[in-house]
């Protein structure tokens, strides 16, 4: 299941969509993948970007979601583009034109690793 990234109306006011959604997650690198929801409704575009600082290759595969209840792999789902590494230690970022009222990034590392942390920022905006 996935982790909401941000909180979630049923309502977009116009203040959503001219204001962009700015939100960050963190976690130790352990292995497993960790899914983030976030709330794009409104906009047009996100810039999904990652702060490695564990010692492990990090993974980020995003997904296209038509509600904020979609899991990878769900009937609606639809992946976008191609998966992008970040090295260990490292940063690096995807820009998504893509228009789907959710997006779900999944990151992950093929290994537990070091206690620090992933940071995953998303920002999503109107054209």
């Amino acid at each position: 299941m996935a982790t909401v990234a941000t909180p979630l109306d049923k309502n977009v006011s116009f203040r959503q969509v001219e204001m962009p959604t700015n939100t960050h997650n963190s976690f130790a690198s352990d292995g497993a993948a960790h899914d983030y929801i976030v709330d794009a409704r409104g906009k047009g575009r996100a810039t999904i970007a990652v702060h490695n600082l564990s010692n492990q290759t990090v993974t980020a595969t995003v997904y296209g979601a038509h509600t904020s209840a979609d899991d990878p792999g769900e009937t609606g789902v639809f992946p976008i583009g191609s998966a992008f590494t970040v090295a260990a230690a490292a940063v690096g970022y995807e820009t998504l034109n893509d228009p789907f009222p959710y997006y779900i990034v999944r990151l992950s590392t093929p290994a537990a690793g070091d206690a620090a942390l992933i940071h995953l920022y998303i920002n999503a905006q109107a054209y």
